[in-house]
């Protein structure tokens, strides 16, 4: 399998989870969501997942990455067929039998675009969608595809059409509609495949859906060429359509010839309509710059079909159109308001059609149409769910659930809450509401769009040292940070693992009451997280050399055991002589040793009848401290010890850049005035505890017998107030040539460098700390404490701890 990385112009980063692009050889503007890796499988050695071939035969089930995007690389199960009852009308597929509730519960697929449609008018939209496992056929499934509530035909014809027992997946492209553009002009849109009525066993999933707005060209195409018939006289039939279910169309020739050229590459579902002729549909692959032949022959129709039409209110307006038509027959009806009054849109069965007063259709079935009017000051609200609850409006219009799009006098505000159903949580607003909060408020100065997110219960695991945790139910396995998610109210055991030479230290955060018991039990009704601690077990009889090196340089024993340019250690028996030898790098030169080693030679021999630990600082390391968002996470870390809610570093930046008042020390000074830091360290308490607690968060160590008794008299003597002591620990520490001080501050620095990402990742996807509610909050600050406990001096640790940040994130966008 391939696992580099691919990056290209009709698609940005393959490994990215959403990308926006303009102006890319395919499209005026893509819009991706899920990353292009066949599910976490990855692709075979040259396999291009835009050619139209199929992939391999894959394993199932798989566990779920965290970092998916909602509803992709994840196995959904339709929601009418039942575990309990399990009769299903034509068997059930291996997805469903080997996946549970709620972990394979249909979520929608959310795409958001809405600063990239700036100065773009959407004239035409494709959706390409790379898919696997759907098997309506096969197991009689009845999909409905909806894009924000409203039923798209042409996307359920596509998806009834496959048959991908393998698994394997393959690409579909699918255009849209004129009629139904409306839907993606909000710049969010929320794709949703779902069986509710049929009970099937059918599960599938989703690799990537890809949008393309006013696309230009497709890369991959290919030909397809055939000829219609009469069934009956085996006669060729003239004048008939031939089409991709949109994409391309054609008429046959006097022959019955027809050649489709441009066809996108992958699945393609054809139909061949002509008036007077029952419509048939083929499904062939088409392989990139390949043709391939599709025959049809037709059936004489003559049937007759009542179209009924209803205006709603029917005071809004008239409707004409409504009669009885031939099977073929193309029927127009048209929606026309009567004075003070606008059309609003199509139902039928309670399903929202498209929004344009004229609606135009070929005849295969009686329908009966409602066309909806609305007052013509009235804007219209549209709720687009993802997950499972319920969004209901005060003053009433909105109950979603079922009704989702609701109309409102101009300027009227609007109330939207939120419930979750019994496995779920609620997650997120977005489009014009954001936060967490379970409600959210819409003024309709004009029509508004809002997304309203449910989620399983997310709990994070950090993991300290060498050693994995799982859980059961299954949603936690890992051995450094993960997410998993569990259905609300679940009991969770979590279990810790040491690995091989190692053991268990002890629990914390979510799981700290249970100590150094080997599992943690709890009840997730809350976003939580909690940390897990393991350390090596010396060898007997052995001590401990660990050899930390600061800058451009490396550490090298005389015999073997260290040679590092970071941290590195090793055992050796009791009284073991070792000769220590620092190397510079290029253009570097070596400043000292510290710790077990003193002064500047290069070489340093030491007697180990102790565990013991050595610093080696060599130049070519340097902090930029000049940065306010750096001071102020300092103040973050050294007094709370987690990183930074971004919406709070910016403030205090703020403060400091408007108004000469305040300073790093003033603001830490505020610090102790919040009440997170007031019951962090009650004056009750008195100031033993802040004294060691500043220690550890700046050094990573506990404050020495000297430095203690020196802090405690000043502060207890009213010498130092608690912020300038901090202040002045952080001035010295950076102000300290020592190679042991300029260890302690590099691992401060890659601290702070840690949580200046973490801010940053809040600011990029929308995490507003005041807009979430007080557990996401919490779950906010310990996961900023979690990230920064493996961060040591050694950079791999801080790339390392930066990489974890869209996992622990996740839960909160």
């Amino acid at each position: 399998m391939n696992a580099e990385v691919t990056v290209t112009a009709n698609d940005g980063n393959w490994n990215a989870q959403s990308v926006v692009l303009n102006n890319t050889p395919e499209a005026e503007l893509m819009v991706r969501v899920g990353d292009i890796d066949n599910l976490g499988f990855g692709w075979p050695l040259r396999f291009d997942p835009f050619s139209g071939e199929d992939t391999p035969v894959h394993a199932y089930p798989w566990v779920n990455n965290p970092l998916d995007a909602p509803g992709t690389d994840r196995i959904s199960v339709i929601s009418s067929y039942s575990y309990v009852r399990d009769n299903t009308p034509c068997g059930r597929d291996g997805y469903t039998s080997n996946t549970l509730r709620p972990g394979n519960v249909v979520i929608p697929i959310a795409l958001e675009y809405a600063s990239a449609l700036t100065g773009i008018t959407i004239s035409s939209a494709a959706l390409q969608l790379f898919v696997d496992d759907f098997q309506a056929p096969y197991f009689c499934a009845s999909y409905r595809v909806k894009i924000n509530g409203v039923r798209i035909p042409i996307l359920e014809a596509a998806i009834n059409s496959l048959v991908q027992t393998g698994p394997i997946g393959k690409l579909i492209t699918v255009p849209i509609p004129q009629e139904y553009l409306y839907l993606f002009q909000s710049g969010a849109i929320a794709i949703e495949f779902d069986d509710v009525t049929t009970g099937a066993g059918d599960g599938y999933a989703v690799d990537f859906i890809k949008l393309l707005i006013n696309p230009t060209a497709f890369a991959k195409t290919g030909t397809i060429t055939g000829t219609v018939i009469d069934e009956s006289t085996r006669t060729p039939i003239g004048d008939c359509q031939v089409s991709t279910l949109g994409n391309v169309a054609t008429l046959t020739d006097a022959e019955g010839h027809y050649t489709l050229t441009d066809v996108p590459a992958g699945f393609v579902a054809l139909k061949a309509f002509k008036p007077g002729y029952t419509q048939d549909q083929e499904v062939t692959d088409l392989i990139a710059n390949a043709a391939v032949e599709v025959h049809f022959a037709l059936n004489i129709d003559t049937a007759q079909y009542a179209i009924n039409v209803t205006a709603q209110p029917i005071e809004g307006g008239t409707i004409e159109g409504a009669g009885d038509y031939t099977s073929g027959d193309m029927a127009t009806v048209h929606a026309i308001p009567n004075p003070g009054w606008q059309f609003m849109r199509w139902w039928e069965e309670n399903e929202p059609l498209e929004n344009t007063p004229l609606y135009e259709f070929t005849v295969v079935e009686e329908r009966a149409l409602i066309a909806e009017f609305i007052p013509s000051d009235h804007f219209n609200l549209t709720v687009i769910k993802s997950g499972n609850g319920k969004i209901t409006s005060e003053p009433s219009g909105i109950d979603c659930g079922t009704i989702c799009n609701g109309h409102f006098a101009a300027g009227s505000v609007v109330e939207l809450s939120v419930t979750p159903d019994d496995l779920y949580r609620f997650a997120n607003w977005d489009g014009a509401c954001h936060g967490s909060l379970p409600t959210c408020t819409v003024t309709l100065d004009q029509a508004q769009t809002v997304l309203a997110n449910f989620r399983l219960m997310p709990f994070a695991m950090t993991v300290i040292g060498s050693g994995s945790v799982t859980s059961e139910p299954t949603g936690i396995e890992c051995d450094s940070s993960c997410v998993g998610y569990f259905a609300a109210n679940a009991t969770v055991i979590f279990t810790a693992t040491a690995a091989a030479n190692n053991q268990f230290i002890g629990w914390d955060g979510a799981c700290a009451d249970f100590g150094t018991a080997p599992t943690c039990e709890l009840t997730l009704n809350k976003a939580q997280s909690a940390s897990v601690k393991f350390e090596s077990i010396a060898p007997a009889d052995q001590y401990e050399l660990t050899t930390v090196v600061i800058g451009n340089g490396v550490v090298s024993s005389e015999s073997a055991g260290i040679d590092c340019d970071a941290n590195c250690s090793n055992y050796y028996a009791p009284d073991t002589l070792i000769t220590l030898t620092a190397t510079p790098g290029t253009d570097a030169q070596f400043i000292g040793w510290g710790g077990a080693c003193t002064g500047n030679e290069t070489n340093c021999t030491i007697t180990l009848n102790e565990s013991l630990k050595v610093v080696a600082l060599f130049n070519g390391t340097v902090f930029t401290r000049e940065s306010l968002a750096w001071q102020v996470t300092e103040i973050y870390i050294a007094t709370q010890g987690y990183a930074p809610d971004n919406e709070g570093l910016q403030y205090w930046v703020n403060r400091i850049e408007t108004d000469s008042v305040w300073n790093q020390t003033t603001v830490a000074q505020s610090f102790f005035d919040q009440p997170l830091v007031t019951a962090k360290y009650p004056e009750s308490d008195g100031y033993g505890r802040f004294i060691d607690a500043l220690y550890r968060n700046l050094f990573g160590r506990g404050a020495d017998t000297a430095g203690y008794n020196y802090w405690l008299e000043r502060l207890e003597s009213s010498q130092f107030t608690r912020n300038q002591m901090i202040i002045t620990l952080l001035l010295g520490g950076w102000d300290n040539p020592s190679p042991d001080a300029q260890a302690d501050m590099t691992r401060f620095a890659h601290r702070v460098e840690v949580g200046l990402a973490f801010a940053d990742y809040q600011a990029q996807h929308g995490i507003v700390y005041g807009q979430l509610t007080d557990t996401d909050q919490a779950y906010l600050r310990q996961v900023g404490y979690d990230i920064l406990l493996n961060v040591t001096a050694d950079p791999a640790t801080r790339d390392a701890a930066i990489a974890t940040i869209p996992t622990l994130l996740s839960p909160l966008h």
